[in-house]
């Protein structure tokens, strides 16, 4: 009889747990995503002989305003490159090749750390080819990137 009553007990804890918590999760879900302000989708990864380079796309709030919502999103694929070594950097540009689109333009050093960054606008898919040349001046160098979003 004990044996009957404690089952009795322990399927009705699993049920109240599953009423309670079952219609929490949508709207747990919806409240964050209107709060999230940005969404990376997608993370790259290469090298070149002289720097680290990394791509990360996806959504994000335009402009970043700090309210707790999330309002005004635009797609954003933003290349980052740490030089690996101190060098003289004279005009940093890049062209990135995205299946087969292309976009270039110059790179802005971060004020926080020695790395540098360009947005190009562009959510890019888990399956894309990129390609990114790095000129530093007369020196150009050229990465492969490899997806490393799922770890």
């Amino acid at each position: 009889m004990v044996k009957k009553g404690n089952i009795c007990f322990y399927a009705f804890f699993v049920l109240v747990a599953m009423f309670l918590f079952s219609g929490c999760s949508q709207n747990i879900l919806k409240e964050c995503e209107n709060k999230i302000s940005d969404e990376r989708e997608t993370y790259f990864e290469g090298e070149t002989t002289n720097y680290y380079i990394s791509f990360s796309s996806g959504m994000r709030e335009s402009p970043y305003l700090l309210n707790g919502k999330s309002e005004n999103c635009v797609e954003f694929g933003i290349i980052t490159i740490k030089p690996k070594n101190e060098q003289e950097t004279e005009s940093l540009t890049y062209e990135i090749f995205v299946d087969n689109d292309e976009y270039c333009g110059e790179f802005e050093q971060s004020p926080f750390d020695d790395t540098y960054a360009a947005d190009i606008g562009k959510k890019v898919s888990n399956n894309a080819i990129i390609t990114i040349k790095l000129n530093n001046g007369n020196r150009e160098e050229v990465a492969e990137m490899k997806n490393a979003t799922n770890g």
